[in-house]
């Protein structure tokens, strides 16, 4: 079982690590059957998706009537555990022993302040949304252009989510993903270029960093000659790795989850990081 967002076919495998992610296609990606075999070591428990770090730790949201309406399947499962805040709440439960997350989101959205809480302004999941009209009403908080407000609610948020984990899953291991936007695609057809992402890339730097100085994690870096595939089954983007990424990632993963050992909150491990 699956506890939060979960792709339909999921299962809770008890010999496998589990692992949660709250993260983006970047980290969910290598948790794909098409991508990688990671069935062998893992089981995904539960997920939030495509939410920013200071939703997921914001109050939870009473579901005013409507806000779910146009949503089904996946994005309705993501919609509600950001809403509802189910990544908090399912934690203790799901009982990972890896969790993975990365801030694409954070860089990339920015949220908008609602009912005392906090939603991602995500575009792409609000997109002619009844939804989308109910927080159009109030101006959102982005890393372009309320910076010092965003990243000083980020970094509340960083502490926030540190405290969850060591009262929620104390054993677990987190893992920043810190993947990064590339600025080159390739395909059998030919190659191309994005338009620049060096300041969404600087945004998405100081997320990490910010989280690294109020997280005790593990840290996964972004290969320097991967590229985006101009064929990805998910669309062109800069975000959507050639295959290798996949693979490069798994084997920094195997490297730093295979060796786990628990950690108390007694304890504050040393930083470990891999390159991928």
């Amino acid at each position: 079982m699956c506890w939060s967002g979960c792709r339909d076919g999921e299962e809770w495998v008890d010999d496998k690590i589990r692992i949660a992610v709250a993260g983006s296609c970047v980290t969910r990606n290598n948790f794909n059957s098409f991508f990688t075999d990671y069935r062998k070591n893992y089981s995904l428990v539960l997920e939030q998706y495509q939410t920013s770090l200071i939703s997921i730790m914001a109050e939870p949201i009473q579901p005013p009537t409507a806000i779910y309406d146009g949503f089904e399947g996946f994005e309705l499962r993501a919609m509600r555990g950001e809403v509802e805040k189910l990544f908090q709440q399912y934690l203790l439960h799901a009982s990972p022993e890896v969790i993975i997350v990365d801030l694409y989101t954070d860089a990339m959205f920015g949220c908008v302040p609602f009912d005392g809480s906090y939603i991602t302004m995500n575009r792409w999941r609000l997109k002619d949304k009844p939804v989308e009209k109910l927080l159009a009403a109030t101006n959102p908080i982005t890393p372009w252009d309320d910076h010092e407000l965003f990243y000083e609610l980020f970094t509340t948020a960083a502490g926030k989510f540190a405290d969850l984990v060591a009262q929620r899953a104390p054993n677990a291991k987190i893992v920043l993903n810190s993947a990064r936007a590339v600025q080159h695609w390739r395909s059998k057809e030919g190659s191309g270029a994005f338009a620049d992402v060096t300041a969404f890339n600087e945004r998405w730097e100081r997320a990490d960093r910010i989280f690294c100085e109020h997280v005790p994690c593990s840290k996964i870096d972004m290969p320097a000659d991967v590229l985006s595939d101009g064929n990805h089954i998910h669309g062109r983007s800069n975000v959507h790795y050639e295959r290798s990424y996949h693979d490069k990632f798994m084997r920094s993963l195997d490297e730093i989850a295979l060796t786990h050992s628990a950690v108390t909150p007694a304890q504050t491990p040393a930083p470990h990081q891999v390159s991928l």
